[in-house]
């Protein structure tokens, strides 16, 4: 969206979307923003990958057809998943490790989930950088609102 109707227009229906989970979903979750599109979802009651499904497939559809300023918008969201401790045992290698799932959701479909996998764990330096650039952030803010 952010090509065809702008960088304002998209922050405002991404912080509109924020609130409205943070309002009407009935999850225990913690919501993070990370960058530009993509939010990091922590849910701390879920035991196996279904759940972590589950869960995904319910906030995509939340969201999936989103109305701001009298524009419906159809938003495709993907989603990579990582557990605790299962994929890491730190917030670095799972923030890592969510953006290489989300990578191979991104990379099979739009609108897809992605449950990260080992043998997919290969990153370039860059992306290694720029999460811990944006781990480190989310540590100075610690800016985060509760669902």
């Amino acid at each position: 969206i952010q090509t065809t109707l702008g960088q304002a227009y998209t922050n405002n229906v991404l912080k509109k979307i924020a609130n409205y989970l943070s309002k009407k979903c009935s999850l225990n979750l913690d919501i993070y923003r990370m960058d530009c599109d993509k939010f990091l979802v922590v849910s701390k009651n879920t035991d196996n990958d279904e759940d972590a499904r589950k869960i995904a497939i319910k906030l995509i559809s939340m969201v999936s057809n989103f109305t701001n300023d009298d524009i419906t918008t159809n938003l495709t969201v993907s989603s990579g998943i990582v557990r605790n401790p299962d994929h890491g045992k730190n917030a670095t290698k799972l923030i890592n490790h969510v953006y290489s799932a989300l990578h191979e959701a991104q990379k099979d479909s739009v609108s897809n989930i992605g449950i990260f996998v080992s043998e997919n764990s290969i990153m370039r330096k860059d992306e290694i950088k720029m999460n811990e650039e944006i781990i480190s952030l989310l540590l100075e803010t610690k800016d985060h609102m509760t669902i």
